[in-house]
């Protein structure tokens, strides 16, 4: 399956590797791999806070219990980019 998805859209990569490479050259991209390269093209996603806070889903703990309360309070003090790094390691989904 990923041999003929590859041949589906190699033109359309061929074409963004050109691209690409006029405004970067290939030795320099080359030292970044895929995740590095995502963040430096697309940006740090933008977490709203509110809405992860509102749609979380304790185990164990409830909204009020201190572990939880000084865990959003600690969130909020990040930078921009630091819940971005933070919630993938966090964020989950049970199939219970």
């Amino acid at each position: 399956m990923e041999l003929k998805t590859s041949r589906a859209i190699r033109a359309q990569l061929t074409a963004v590797m050109r691209g690409l490479t006029t405004l970067v050259p290939l030795k320099l991209l080359k030292l970044f791999d895929a995740a590095e390269l995502e963040l430096l093209v697309s940006g740090a996603p933008a977490i709203d806070l509110a809405d992860w806070r509102a749609n979380t889903a304790y185990v164990g703990y409830a909204e009020g219990d201190e572990p939880v309360r000084l865990f959003w309070q600690a969130v909020e003090m990040f930078s921009e980019a630091s819940p971005c790094m933070l919630s993938p390691s966090l964020t989950h989904t049970h199939t219970h």
